[in-house]
C-alpha cells in the first residue's frame, strides 16, 4: 500500500467540482491475484463526514503514469454499502478520457 500512497491510491473524488479529501491511510486493503491481473481492493474513508443530499460524488480512478489498467466490466463492479444504496445509486461512466480510466458518479435518489 505504501506504493499506491504516493499516488492517492489512483482516486480523485469531487464533490461540486471540489476535492474531497480522504484519510492518509485506508481503513481495509486487499491485494490479490486473478489470472495475470492484481486486484486491489480498499477503503479509503472521508477525512470529514459528508450529507448523502446535495451535489453528487464524482469518484475517478486513473494512473498518470499508464502504468496501471483501470478495467470495471459493468455497473455491478462497483457498489455502495447497504446503507448507502438505500438512498443512492451508483452510474458508472467507462469512458477514458486524459488520465482518468473511469469515473463513479454517486447521487441520491
Amino acid at each position: 500500500m505504501a506504493n499506491v500512497l504516493g499516488q492517492h491510491y489512483f482516486t480523485d473524488i469531487y464533490r461540486n467540482s471540489k476535492l474531497v479529501k480522504y484519510l492518509n491511510l485506508p481503513t481495509e486493503y486487499h491485494l490479490s491475484r486473478r489470472g495475470n491481473q492484481a486486484v486491489l481492493e480498499f477503503v479509503l474513508p472521508l477525512a470529514e463526514p459528508q450529507p448523502l443530499v446535495g451535489k453528487p460524488f464524482e469518484i475517478s480512478t486513473y494512473d498518470p503514469n499508464y502504468f496501471v489498467d483501470m478495467t470495471y466490466k459493468g455497473p455491478t463492479t462497483l457498489h455502495l454499502p447497504l446503507v448507502m444504496a438505500q438512498q443512492c445509486q451508483a452510474q458508472l461512466d467507462n469512458t477514458k478520457t486524459g488520465h482518468f480510466a473511469a469515473g463513479l458518479r454517486v447521487v441520491t435518489r
